[in-house]
């Protein structure tokens, strides 16, 4: 995702060329610099934190969580995989 800003606005002109639209780049670009970010962009939590607070987020949409360990994590995905199917 290195350059994924690039590669946005390559796949955002070519649709803009291609309905006709006529907005130079420049001013496409500064209108999206210009939407106020004011949400927290970094957190004093360590990582297991941050993944609880995740986890505890999508439970809130009801969003299936599943924990699982590296050595656990392909049995888990089989398990719930066979369950959809």
């Amino acid at each position: 995702m290195a350059n994924s800003a690039g590669h946005r606005a390559t796949i955002l002109g070519s649709i803009r060329r291609s309905l006709g639209a006529s907005v130079p780049d420049a001013d496409i670009a500064a209108e999206y610099a210009a939407i106020p970010r004011t949400y927290l962009q970094s957190s004093d939590l360590d990582q297991h934190a941050v993944s609880e607070l995740f986890a505890d987020r999508l439970r809130e949409y009801d969003a299936g969580v599943y924990l699982a360990s590296r050595l656990t994590l392909s049995g888990v995905i089989g398990i719930h995989a066979l369950a959809r199917s």
